[in-house]
């Protein structure tokens, strides 16, 4: 629901990656399309572990974070944020036994 209510409020899965992600090309590959992070969320380029051979890919090119909502015992949902793209993207059935960052919230 976070994620949900982070993405509605910056204006939808069409432009919210942008206004997430830090800007400029110090950590983003460029084009680093649309990136404002007009609400200091810094959203940063971590990649992600493979979960079938343990490789880490996509660093500089997109970041991947973990949502709460289990699809089921094995995979989860995800939020991805990729370089080329100001939108923010909901990976269904992501297995659980690859790697992706965490975002914590305070209560």
């Amino acid at each position: 629901n976070e994620w949900n209510t982070l993405i509605n409020f910056t204006g939808g899965d069409l432009v919210a990656g942008g206004k997430l992600k830090e800007a400029g090309l110090l950590n983003w590959s460029s084009p680093n399309t649309d990136a404002t992070d007009e609400v200091n969320f810094t959203a940063l380029p971590s990649g992600y572990r493979n979960s079938l051979n343990a490789t880490y890919q996509g660093k500089s090119f997109l970041g991947s974070w973990w949502t709460s909502s289990e699809v089921n015992p094995t995979t989860a949902f995800s939020r991805i944020i990729r370089h080329n793209s100001g939108a923010i993207d909901n990976q269904v059935n992501y297995q659980k036994s690859g790697g992706l960052s965490v975002r914590c919230l305070k209560n």
